[in-house]
C-alpha cells in the first residue's frame, strides 16, 4: 500500500485497493525477505514481473488479488520502494484516496473505517443517485459530517428498479439505467464484487451484415414479432426510434447495424453484464447509513 512511508508490521491476507486499510501506512510484504533490492531501481521480482506489470496496467478500480497472485509478489511493492521516494508516494496515494480512485465502495472494511463522530465540517450533497451517494460516503469515511438532498422520495436519481409479486413469484425490472457496460475499472462492478451480487453476462451478438442498416432491421422487427401493432405501442416505439437518430445524429436508414457499437472498444473493459435483482440493490447498499432528507428542492444557480 502507497502510504506515509512509516511500515506496519501487519500483514494483510489481500492487497485489494479498495480493501485497504485508510491509513496511510506501507503493508510490509513477506517478499522484502527474499533479497536486497537496488535502491537505484524499483525491481519487481523475477518471474512474477509480468503478472506484477498486469496488475499495475490494469487500471482503477483493482479488484482482489488472489492468493496465488499474492504469493508470487503481486503485493510486494511497500518494502521494495527506496525511502528517498517516500514523499513521492504519499504524494500518489493522497491522490488516489482523494480522487476515489482507491478505498471506496461499501466493503466491511471501508465501512468500518467511517467515524461514528465527524472530526470535520458539514457538507451538503445534492441528489442521492449513484455518483451522489459515493460522494456522500467518502466525504464521510474523510471525516465530514453529511446530508444529502432530494427532492423525491427515494434514492437512486435515474436508477430505479421496479419490484413486481405475483403469488409466491417475485420478479424485477430496471426503469433506469439496467447494464454494466463493463466490469473492468467500473467502480459499479467492483460493488456489486464487495456484496457478492450475481452478475449475469450478456450474450455476444452475432456477426450482422454490414450492408443492413439499423432503419431497416427495425422494420423487419416490427413486421416480424408484430411489435408496436396499435396506435399508443406505434407512439412509443416511434419516440425510440427518434431518440436513436437524436444520439447518433443521423437518419436510422444511414446508420450501419454492424458498426452500431463500433465504440464498445473505447468504453470499460470487460463482459457487459445485468445485476441479478436490478441495480437498485447497488443503491440501497451505498444508501445504508447516509443521512438523506427526501421532498427536499433544491434551487441551483449556474455561475457562467
Amino acid at each position: 500500500m502507497f502510504g506515509s512511508g512509516k511500515v506496519s508490521k501487519t500483514r494483510v491476507k489481500s492487497s485489494n485497493f479498495s480493501n485497504r486499510n485508510v491509513d496511510s501506512k506501507v503493508v510490509r510484504s513477506k517478499n522484502s525477505r527474499r533479497g536486497v533490492v537496488s535502491d537505484e531501481i524499483i525491481c519487481l521480482n523475477k518471474e512474477p514481473t509480468y503478472m506484477a506489470l498486469v496488475a499495475l496496467t490494469a487500471g482503477f478500480p483493482s479488484d482482489s488479488l488472489t492468493d496465488e497472485e499474492i504469493e508470487v509478489g503481486v503485493d510486494m511493492f511497500g518494502d521494495v520502494i527506496p525511502e528517498r521516494c517516500s514523499g513521492l508516494l504519499d504524494s500518489a496515494y493522497n491522490y488516489l484516496l482523494s480522487y476515489v480512485y482507491i478505498n471506496f465502495g461499501v466493503a466491511l472494511a471501508i465501512k468500518n473505517g467511517i467515524l461514528n463522530e465527524p472530526s470535520k465540517g458539514r457538507e451538503i450533497v445534492i441528489g442521492p443517485g449513484l455518483a451522489g451517494l459515493a460522494t456522500a460516503r467518502q466525504l464521510m469515511l474523510f471525516g465530514f459530517e453529511v446530508t444529502v438532498l432530494e427532492g423525491q422520495k427515494r434514492a437512486g436519481r435515474r436508477v430505479y428498479t421496479k419490484k413486481m409479486e405475483r403469488g409466491n413469484k417475485v420478479a424485477t425490472a430496471d426503469l433506469g439505467g439496467s447494464v454494466l457496460t463493463g466490469t473492468l475499472g467500473n467502480p459499479l462492478g467492483l460493488l456489486g464484487r464487495q456484496l457478492l451480487y450475481t452478475l449475469h453476462k450478456q450474450e455476444v451478438r452475432q456477426e450482422l451484415s454490414q450492408v443492413v442498416s439499423l432503419g431497416e432491421e427495425l422494420e423487419t422487427l416490427q413486421k416480424d414479432f408484430d411489435v408496436a401493432m396499435d396506435a399508443k405501442e406505434m407512439i412509443l416505439f416511434n419516440w425510440h426510434l427518434a431518440n436513436l437518430e437524436y444520439a447518433n445524429t443521423g437518419l436510422l436508414s444511414q446508420l450501419s447495424l454492424a458498426f452500431l457499437d463500433q465504440d464498445d472498444p473505447y468504453d470499460m473493459g470487460g463482459d457487459h453484464c445485468f445485476l441479478s435483482g436490478g441495480n437498485g440493490r447497488l443503491v440501497h447498499a451505498l444508501a445504508e447509513n447516509v443521512p438523506i432528507i427526501f421532498l427536499k428542492n433544491c434551487a441551483c444557480h449556474s455561475l457562467w
